[in-house]
């Protein structure tokens, strides 16, 4: 499908006609350029080229006295008043003490002083001549020479002399090295106000009420003027001399006198002159007493204004701008007037115009809604009284084709106007509503309606062209859905774009609609000289270069994410808004994903640019001819001359004002700080001055110890830290300007202590005790470790010792046993019939014996202890199964006498084979007819006698053997710790006593 064509003078009405709306759709996009409260409260014009902005007691002001102004070479202003030493960061007053012995009759600061390196010299009332340097006020060492003079004014030199007049009207040159008095008469002569200026060849000019005077090369000289002795000199341009005559204005330059009025306004008060400077543009400003501020402007004097008299003072600051100090009415500032607001008061029918055209020719045409359409001519709004039906025909938007018709589109539809513009005729099928115009450079005009589904119908918003008398409206078969367009702009190569209310952008190329990129709302469309497109949107700035688009969002160094409107100028400057910056530089960084440059920020210039910018319309904005940017506002059209604005610093500083630590105010010159250990507050305030007021400064801050990036401080002036980690810490301050970060930092250290458990020396108590402590922990492991070795290792021994034990207790007796056993029963096979029967009773026998020994055995082989009855029961069985059918009588002690005292494995063991070694010697060898075994316990020894009443001891033949028996007795009973004595004798037998020793003697009864 193709867009649709019909001639102007279809008679057949469009239907998006009858969903027209009425009401006009008077809400707009809050981009807001509000002024922060900190701007003068009060704007008065002085005339067309100036306007005077003053600071009283509701802006912050504490003394509105003030006696005079001066500046310090970080770009602070000071104030001094009636009630102190104020300065001024051109946002907040900050107030200085001053040591009280030099304020023995009140606060007032009577004069002040800034030196060429920015030293502030003052005088309080003590009459004394005070400096401010570095935070510290101290007495200044001129003071010793003025007196007993008391000081009035003070000036420095280019030869960096200070001259300070006295209430005699002589005056003091002093130097370090030197001082000279001049005007001594003291001859009775009128007051006037102390002077100073300094020419172009270095001449200082002085004037007070006793000398008038040149110093140069060393010498004092009296100008050769026939003028008389002015009442007040002043600073004129490049080295003029500015002569005030009671009834005359004149300048004075290389020898030439000339006078600028003789029509005077202070020749009736003469005496009211305090100061004169002239500007950068030539103009004359006079601190005029109560005459008010006075001006010299274009060859006339222009009244002071009403609502600032009693002006005492002048100050040009670094930026340009004239300060004044009143007598009551606090402060002034005097700015060259850079903006001018057309709305009623100049001349239009309405106060609010919604959109701005520049023509072909430059000239400039602004539909002022329902006051219609204005031309502007010599700079002044001419209405084009244009008709319709007789009545005066609203505008919303405005263009003029290149048949010079003018083209005007408001809520009733689209009108054209031929020259010169009286009567307008409607364009019959084109929807209500039209709020963009555009005359394209094929002189098609472009049209857009922001009906339909922007307000909140079903009924699609329409957008086409009219050309050669016929209407082009684009539908879907052209890719257009009915989206309300917002803006249009015109490529070089003649491509229309267009962006919408929903955030689409839009190309249109032989009438077909593309869709290249979707925002957010994009209010303004501007393609540069390099034909690239910049985008504004609410949201972002986009830049679509090549096919791609870049983004401007989430840069750190510029806030306004969105803007109104984007213009560039001739001087290779784009504007986003009021922030300008250098189209080529900005474009690089955005291209390259660096942090933007500082932009030059022009919200705070003055209060007209407490304004919302209306997007309703388009175009809204435009740059002329001369470089100014015209803006429809909520208040009227606004004109910003950027050559008009103040310089502002290129090299802007950050101070720290104050640093309290808990609560407790502390100095600021510190090299660091200390904190102590614990809860704590810290406060630091700081300032940046910027006397220009074009916008707060660009500051950024870090706080090293706690992280490396930067982050902005530009809308808060105190910083708060609190819970701070023990460590050391740097808190760095920056400020910005366009130029880049080029000032260095100011920088505060401070320390935050650790608690005590936390400080080095406990830390390494700690440590050590921490080492020692794992020391002595692993020792003690070490040692345990080692007994557990070793006691398994006695265990393994034991253990190994108890199988050495039982292996020769069952080969010496039972292995012996059975050996014998077996030989006994093999040869009793052998023996003859009669002697059978006592082998087999033997046989009995040596098995009754290895019967005992088997049990004997297995009871001293149970696991755990015995006790000592049970081995004397042990013994008794023994004793009473190898004595079984024997001819001996064998005696026992009765066991139940003896006590349940336990007895170790060993000492068991070993006591019951040494006993019953001792019982089986008796039986077979001692030929004894009786035998008594007596066990007893006392003082947790047992004693054990064995007695027999044999043939003793054997003879030498059997020693050998017996002695085996013997010797393996006392080895026992070494082993145990116990002790064996040996008693024979052949005629009474043989005596054996076991004596041990028992560890443990508690027992069980």
């Amino acid at each position: 499908m193709y867009p649709k064509r019909e001639r102007i003078t279809t008679p057949r009405r469009s239907k998006l006609a009858s969903f027209a709306l009425k009401c006009v759709l008077t809400s707009f996009l809050a981009f807001s350029l509000s002024v922060p409260p900190s701007l003068a409260t009060e704007t008065t014009p002085l005339s067309e080229s100036y306007l005077l902005q003053t600071w009283s007691g509701k802006d912050g002001l504490s003394n509105r006295i003030i006696n005079q102004i001066g500046q310090d070479a970080d770009g602070y202003l000071w104030l001094a008043t009636m009630g102190g030493l104020i300065r001024f960061d051109g946002t907040n007053y900050r107030e200085f003490k001053i040591p009280p012995q030099h304020q023995p009759r009140g606060y007032n600061i009577r004069t002040l002083v800034s030196s060429p390196q920015g030293k502030l010299l003052l005088q309080p009332t003590s009459g004394r001549i005070l400096f401010r340097e570095d935070g510290q006020i101290e007495e200044h060492a001129s003071s010793a020479t003025i007196i007993p003079e008391q000081p009035r004014e003070m000036f420095y030199a280019a030869d960096e002399s200070l001259w300070i007049s006295t209430e005699s009207g002589s005056i003091l040159r002093w130097t370090p090295q030197n001082s000279q008095w001049f005007g001594t008469d003291t001859t009775p002569k009128r007051k006037i106000n102390a002077s100073f200026a300094q020419d172009s060849s270095g001449g200082s000019w002085i004037n007070t009420s006793s000398c008038f005077g040149i110093y140069k090369d060393d010498r004092w000289s009296t100008p050769e003027i026939d003028l008389g002795k002015p009442i007040l000199i002043g600073q004129g341009t490049n080295g003029e001399i500015l002569l005030f005559a009671e009834d005359a204005l004149y300048t004075y330059q290389d020898a030439r006198l000339r006078m600028l009025s003789n029509q005077v306004p202070w020749q009736d008060n003469p005496g009211e002159l305090y100061e004169a400077i002239t500007d950068k543009w030539g103009t004359i400003w006079i601190a005029a007493g109560k005459l008010g501020l006075i001006h010299w402007e274009e060859g006339r004097f222009l009244p002071a204004p009403e609502n600032f008299p009693f002006v005492n003072d002048l100050t040009l600051d670094k930026s340009g701008n004239i300060w004044a100090a009143s007598y009551g009415n606090g402060l002034g500032k005097v700015t060259k007037r850079s903006t001018t607001l057309l709305n009623r008061s100049s001349g239009l029918r309405s106060e609010i115009s919604s959109s701005i055209y520049q023509d072909s020719d430059q000239n400039i045409w602004i539909a002022n809604g329902d006051g219609g359409v204005y031309r502007i001519q010599n700079d002044k709004p001419v209405s084009t009284n244009t008709l319709f039906q007789d009545s005066l025909l609203a505008a919303n938007t405005v263009s003029i084709d290149h048949e010079k018709q003018l083209w005007i589109g408001n809520e009733q539809g689209l009108f054209v106007s031929a020259f010169p513009y009286k009567v307008a005729e409607k364009i019959q099928d084109v929807p209500k509503n039209v709020h963009i115009l555009h005359v394209s450079s094929d002189n098609k005009i472009w049209f857009a309606t922001n009906f339909g589904r922007f307000g909140h119908s079903n009924t699609p918003a329409t957008f086409g062209h009219i050309e050669g008398g016929e209407i082009v409206f684009f539908d879907d078969g052209a890719g257009y859905d009915g989206k309300p367009i917002q803006s249009l702009a015109e490529s070089y190569d003649g491509e229309m774009w267009a962006g919408t209310y929903t955030g689409f952008l839009f190309r249109v190329t032989n009438d077909r609609v593309e869709l290249i990129h979707q925002q957010s709302s994009i209010p303004d469309l501007h393609f540069d000289s390099e034909s690239r497109l910049w985008i504004a949107s609410i949201t972002d700035t986009l830049i679509l270069e090549n096919g791609t688009v870049h983004s401007l969002q989430n840069n750190s160094n510029y806030r306004d994410k969105g803007v109104p409107s984007i213009l560039d100028d001739q001087d290779g400057n784009i504007w986003l808004g009021l922030n300008r910056f250098r189209l080529e530089q900005l474009r690089e960084k955005v291209l390259t994903g660096q942090p933007a440059p500082i932009p030059e920020n022009f919200n705070r210039i003055t209060r007209d640019l407490d304004l919302s910018i209306l997007v309703n319309s388009h175009p809204f904005s435009q740059m002329d001819r001369d470089g100014r940017l015209w803006f429809t506002t909520s208040k009227g059209v606004l004109i910003l001359d950027p050559k008009a604005l103040p310089e502002r610093a290129e090299s802007p500083v950050v101070l720290i004002d104050s640093v309290s630590i808990n609560g407790d105010t502390v100095a600021t010159d510190i090299h660091a700080h200390t904190i102590p250990a614990g809860p704590h507050s810290i406060r630091i305030e700081f300032s940046s001055p910027n006397l220009s007021n074009l916008s707060r400064s660009y500051i950024r801050q870090r706080l090293l110890g706690a992280g490396k990036e930067w982050e902005d401080a530009s809308y808060t002036d105190t910083l708060h830290y609190s819970g701070l980690a023990p460590g050391e810490y740097r808190l760095e301050l920056q400020a910005g300007s366009p130029a880049g970060w080029k000032t260095p930092a100011t920088t505060l250290a401070f320390e935050v202590l650790p608690p005590w458990w936390q400080t080095i020396w406990f830390r390494v108590l700690g440590l050590t005790g921490a080492i020692a402590f794992v020391a002595i922990f692993i020792w003690i492991w070490t040692q345990r470790r080692m007994q557990a070795q070793l006691a398994k290792l006695e265990q393994d021994q034991a253990l190994e010792r108890e199988r050495a034990r039982i292996a020769r207790d069952l080969h010496d007796d039972l292995g012996g046993g059975l050996s014998a056993l077996q030989l006994f029963a093999s040869r009793l096979a052998e023996e003859p019939e009669s002697k059978r029967s006592k082998s087999l009773a033997q046989l009995a026998e040596r098995a009754r014996r290895l019967n005992a020994d088997v049990h004997s055995i297995v009871w001293l082989f149970k696991p755990g202890e015995g006790t000592l009855q049970e081995l004397a029961e042990l013994i008794e069985q023994y004793a009473a199964e190898i004595f079984k059918g024997s001819t001996i009588d064998c005696r026992l002690s009765d066991p139940g006498t003896l006590p349940s005292v336990p007895l170790t494995p060993e000492a068991q063991h070993n006591l019951f084979f040494a006993a019953k070694e001792a019982l089986t010697n008796s039986l077979k060898h001692a030929n004894a007819t009786k035998i008594s075994v007596e066990l007893s316990y006392k003082d947790s020894t047992l004693n054990c006698i064995l007695k027999d009443d044999g043939i003793g001891l054997p003879a030498p033949a059997d020693q050998q053997r017996r002695r085996n028996g013997l010797i393996n007795m006392q080895i026992r009973m070494r082993e145990i710790g116990g002790k064996i004595d040996f008693h024979s004798d052949p005629q009474t037998g043989t005596q054996i006593t076991i004596t041990y020793q028992i560890s443990d003697p508690n027992h069980v009864d």
